[in-house]
């Protein structure tokens, strides 16, 4: 390798970046001068490490070795996130624009036996085998690009992107239009080690384990544009005043005891998830439901502030109410924009438009009973959002036990899939309509 740079690492010896052509660093891995190492790296799929000696962990295998921890649907999305930065109509990068080789030490030698330099010319010479000690999904990545271009029959009916399906007829016209041959445009870092193979998986182990993923309202905030749940609920942000983005909780996932913020934008992008194959229809095929769908939620949550002033823009006493009422309880959001979305769905399926007389009647009535008061199975008479509602109990609220004794202590909210699915079929079974489970 040509046009090499290195620095001296304490401990380490040399660590060398050279820039690779996408096309060289496919013909590598494809011929198998690239290979993964089992032990030092993510090993194998469960489905197959039942079946593995503890040997098996020590053999090089090809990056394409199907019984590889790798997953190639999350290496196919990248690969289509490199082609999509190519086509101004799409908002999808792969940024991360390096991988890492570690030219192998083997028993008592040393970095010299592994690779020879030379600093003048900054020429890299690797005598040793080549392993991939981290960025295996970018180099399965990269390597599917290569045989999507040499093989466009082997390109996926579609590639699920971040939530996103792109269809294999958009993605052959990339890969035709982008000469992958052209060394001097398709190209990656690559930053090379030479260390021994204990010493390979302890690099593992810091670039993974020791690193720190943000947070995920930190994460959300960094990129609105992601996928399909998080641009429904940025646009909800945008034309929204109770959801407006100074009354949410946007940097952490979860509020401050003396917070006057309404939720997090984690609970609202979670709360919306399961929709995202609806949502990125949507957006795709009919923008005007889309919207329609956005102005649906509005006026459901503009209708609902009327019955719970906390939800009014910069209102005041959210910190009491959260300790009496569970209106603004995060896990309350998943059963209402299940129930939002159904009823939207209804009106469309009906041929009804949500905001004539008729339809508004039905979903304001709706929100006139959730807001309303309740009859609980044992007797217990109150609001229906009420905490001390004993109806919620072994729904959303889980008995505790005294850890010394095993006595019954009290109720703990619990927000589950189970105790939100509860949530949901008791909110609806207090309104009345038909559940998505019975049409």
């Amino acid at each position: 390798m040509s046009g090499v740079t290195r620095i001296k690492r304490p401990g380490i010896g040399y660590v060398y970046r050279a820039i690779i052509p996408i096309h060289d660093l496919y013909e590598q891995l494809r011929r198998s001068v690239v290979r993964y190492a089992p032990r030092y790296q993510r090993g194998f799929k469960s489905r197959f490490a039942g079946e593995m000696k503890d040997s098996d962990y020590d053999v090089l295998l090809p990056i394409t070795d199907p019984t590889l921890q790798i997953d190639p649907k999350r290496a196919a999305a990248m690969a289509v996130k490199y082609l999509m930065a190519y086509n101004d109509e799409d908002d999808k990068h792969l940024f991360n624009a390096d991988v890492i080789w570690n030219a192998r030490i083997e028993g008592a030698g040393d970095q010299e036996d592994s690779v020879t330099y030379d600093e003048k010319g900054q020429l890299l010479t690797v005598h040793s085998v080549i392993t991939v000690p981290d960025s295996g999904h970018r180099h399965f990545a990269y390597y599917l690009l290569g045989d999507w271009f040499h093989h466009p029959e082997k390109i996926p009916k579609s590639v699920d992107v971040d939530g996103d399906l792109i269809e294999g007829d958009r993605i052959r016209d990339w890969v035709e239009r982008l000469n992958l041959r052209n060394k001097n445009e398709h190209q990656v870092y690559c930053d090379i080690y030479s260390i021994d193979a204990v010493k390979e998986g302890w690099l593992f182990d810091e670039f993974n384990a020791d690193s720190k993923k943000p947070s995920a309202a930190v994460e959300l905030d960094m990129n609105w544009a992601k996928d399909p749940e998080r641009r429904f609920i940025k646009k909800l942000m945008d034309e929204s005043s109770i959801f407006e983005r100074d009354q949410l909780e946007v940097r952490s996932t979860s509020i401050a005891e003396q917070s006057q913020k309404l939720t997090t934008t984690s609970t609202l992008v979670r709360a919306i998830n399961p929709y995202r194959k609806k949502l990125s229809d949507l957006e795709k095929n009919d923008a005007a439901s889309y919207q329609d769908l956005v102005d649906f939620f509005n006026a459901f949550y503009e209708e609902w502030s009327n019955h719970f002033e906390v939800f009014k823009p910069n209102a005041k006493g959210r910190i009491e109410s959260r300790k009496t009422s569970l209106a603004t309880a995060n896990i309350i959001y998943f059963p209402m924009f299940r129930l939002i979305i159904e009823m939207w769905d209804r009106f469309r399926g009906e041929k009804k438009r949500w905001n004539d007389e008729e339809s508004k009647k039905t979903w304001t009535k709706a929100i006139a009973k959730l807001a309303g008061n309740t009859t609980a199975s044992d007797g217990w008479k109150g609001a229906v959002m009420d905490r001390a509602n004993t109806d919620w109990q072994g729904r959303i609220f889980i008995e505790t036990f005294d850890a010394k004794t095993g006595e019954p202590k009290g109720w703990s909210l619990s927000s589950t899939r189970q105790t939100r699915d509860a949530a949901y079929h008791y909110l609806n079974k207090i309104i009345g309509l038909p559940t998505d489970d019975s049409q």
